[in-house]
């Protein structure tokens, strides 16, 4: 009967299995086949954009080449002059400027300034030269153009400013003497002559290579406008608008096509102020960044923006825009790429049914198995009833289960309470430690040895275990962390793993109530405990090696922490506390300020307190006793000491009576030096 029972029960798992299986290929299936399509879409829709964008950077790189071809004649002409003027061939100044202006109709002027100026440039259809000769006079004469040069009667124009002294002089002759014989070119700005312009002027030399004079060559800006001559052609017809403008978004040129506007001044430069200035234009011209190199592709609305800066050392940081509908990018992508939505929202839907129900499935189960995990990870390793709804995740339940058999064992022999800290701290259990300040507490039975002796193992072993489970919960009750334990001593911290605030008045707090629930317990007289409270930096972390880690602390604040708890034994006392604790307890605490100690290692001496369950005459009589002994009023000491019965006071009392007869040395600071741990 077993056997035929359990052949349907196998048969129905296995349909499960078989139809999760199915869903799920039927749903990757879908999945693929929507990723595919979104794929193709997006490889056919960038190929699109690369070649179109492609087409704006080519095109940006063509108004590149035709205002360097518009640049280009001006630093040709001032390299002939330079030339020229170094091998001393040039005859008449004005003849050579003449025929200048006739090779290349591009330049506006053509200029050379020493102590006197030749100036040679067009007006109104004509060719105009002036000249200032001695004496500062100017005159000027001018020729048709397209005229061969020839004589033509000059006119006096008298007295002249000394263009020695303009900034279009003395600027480039200061480079030259200084050792930059590169030229400085202008940014717009309007010309001496009439119209707005760009200059390129240098200082020339002569033969013998000293300083000449400053030639400068002007350039109409008018001439910019035919840069975009054939962006249309290049674009393929598609619709387009370009520009030239500054790094901070004025225009130098007017918006092709069909933009206008007029050269005004904007500060201390010449920019183009448009007419109608087209919205998108305007977007993009405050999107131009103030730094940066090449070209760079912008998306404002609906359009593609192609910003590039122009790589010529002559111009005054410009940049080229072109503008296209993305539309006229993409073409027909936008249709496509609905049907290939719409295809793959069919196929998905076809899967739906049988997807909702594997969903209600999975999730139930795997619910389940979220919560096992989550009181895993809260360290509730707590036994739970398998249930197997579905086989797979049956499996993965049973082998939590076993995981947790084998860590509800573990717990037995490590400090989960540390483990949850650090877990809480989201400290990574990796070798390594970090400086921080920390409250410590080194705790020990007094007499331990001797309670040993009387007990037997047995005994020794409920009792000692009794003990340490009140000490594990009174200092983590109070917020503590217990690091170590060998044998009944037993240390613990305050602010880490976990921060804490007021970590003195907790750790004190914690000794105190220790100290009472002892007293509580079965052979109490035999677990007299002592405690060493400190607040130091020391180092926390991970010690070990890579396989065997210990969480713990490192440093002298540890071994003064250790030397306290040792020295009630010398003082008669059960809980001592540094200065540094003693310094940060509020109101509620009784403390008795007990003496100097240099303990066992150390030069330096420190403060050192005893904590008291409460307060009385004595506290105050003893710290009055201790005043006048670090004094050296040792007899003023005694005589305060005499009428107390507790041991710190006999101690002190011994030691004053030795000092009396005795006296120590002149460097004494009443610093008492431990000689033992």
């Amino acid at each position: 009967m077993q056997g035929r029972a359990s052949k349907p029960a196998e048969r129905s798992r296995l349909l499960i299995r078989l139809r999760l299986l199915v869903a799920g290929f039927l749903l990757v299936l879908t999945l693929v086949l929507g990723l595919l399509l979104r794929h193709l879409e997006k490889v056919s829709q960038d190929s699109v954009r690369q070649a179109s964008e492609l087409v704006l950077l080519q095109t940006s790189q063509h108004v590149e080449g035709e205002v360097r071809n518009f640049l280009a004649p001006a630093a040709q002409v001032l390299g002939e002059i330079a030339l020229q003027s170094k091998l001393a061939t040039m005859g008449s100044k004005e003849a050579a400027f003449y025929e200048w202006l006739h090779a290349y109709p591009r330049l506006s002027e053509v200029t050379f300034t020493s102590t006197g100026q030749t100036s040679v440039y067009r007006k109104a259809g004509d060719i105009v030269t002036f000249e200032i000769g001695r004496g500062l006079r100017g005159r000027e004469r001018q020729r048709p153009v397209g005229a061969p040069f020839r004589e033509v009667a000059w006119k006096d124009l008298g007295a002249r400013p000394d263009p020695a002294l303009h900034l279009t002089y003395t600027t480039p002759r200061q480079f030259f003497l200084d050792g930059d014989k590169s030229p400085l070119w202008s940014d717009l700005s309007y010309s001496q002559r009439g119209g707005v312009g760009v200059t390129v002027q240098s200082g020339v030399a002569g033969p013998d290579g000293g300083f000449l004079g400053v030639a400068r060559i002007g350039l109409l800006t008018q001439e910019l406008d035919h840069a975009f001559d054939k962006v249309g052609e290049e674009l393929g017809g598609m619709p387009f608008q370009a520009f030239l403008c500054d790094s901070r978004g004025r225009l130098i040129s007017p918006v092709v096509p069909g933009g206008k506007g007029k050269i005004a001044e904007d500060g201390d430069d010449l920019r183009l102020v448009p007419e109608n200035l087209p919205p998108l234009v305007a977007a993009v011209l405050r999107r131009i960044p103030a730094e940066g190199k090449g070209a760079i592709l912008l998306r404002e609305g609906d359009s593609v923006a192609c910003l590039r800066r122009l790589q010529l050392e002559n111009t005054q940081d410009w940049w080229v825009g072109l503008i296209v509908p993305e539309s006229s990018l993409v073409g027909s992508l936008p249709l496509l790429r609905k049907e290939l939505l719409t295809s793959a929202l069919l196929g998905g839907s076809l899967v739906a049914v049988l997807v909702v129900g594997l969903f209600a499935l999975l999730r139930r189960e795997l619910g389940r198995l979220y919560g096992m995990a989550l009181r895993m990870r809260d360290f509730d390793f707590g036994a739970q009833p398998v249930q197997q709804r579905v086989y797979e995740v049956g499996e993965v339940a049973s082998a939590l289960e076993a995981a947790k058999t084998t860590l509800r064992a573990m717990v037995k022999y490590v400090p989960v309470e540390l483990v949850r800290q650090l877990f809480e701290a989201r400290l990574e259990p990796v070798l390594g430690s970090q400086p921080r300040q920390v409250v410590l507490m080194f705790s020990d039975i007094a007499g331990f040895t001797t309670m040993a002796e009387k007990l037997t193992p047995a005994r020794l072993s409920e009792v000692l275990g009794s003990y340490l489970m009140l000490m594990n919960r009174v200092i983590q009750g109070n917020g503590g962390t217990v690091l170590e334990r060998v044998g009944d001593a037993l240390l613990s911290l305050w602010n880490a793993p976990i921060e804490v605030q007021n970590g003195e008045e907790l750790a004190c707090r914690t000794a105190l109530l220790c100290q009472r629930e002892i007293a509580g317990l079965p052979d109490a007289e035999l677990l007299g405990t002592r405690f060493g409270i400190h607040r130091d930096e020391v180092l926390v972390g991970h010690f070990g090696s890579p396989d065997r880690l210990n969480y713990g602390v490192l440093g002298d604040g540890v071994n003064l922490a250790s030397r306290l708890e040792g020295l009630n034994k010398q003082y008669g006392t059960s809980i001592l506390v540094s200065e540094n604790v003693a310094s940060a307890l509020g109101e509620g605490f009784v403390l008795r300020r007990l003496d100097r100690v240099a303990v066992k290692g150390k030069d330096q001496g420190i403060l050192i307190f005893e904590l008291l369950g409460e307060d009385g005459e004595y506290v105050r009589l003893y710290e009055q006793a201790l005043d006048r002994y670090f004094g050296r009023d040792f007899a003023g000491a005694i005589g305060l000491l005499e009428g107390l019965a507790d041991e710190p006071s006999r101690r002190l009392l011994s030691r004053c009576r030795s000092f009396l007869e005795t006296p120590p040395g002149e460097d004494w600071d009443g610093t008492y030096r431990a000689t033992s741990k």
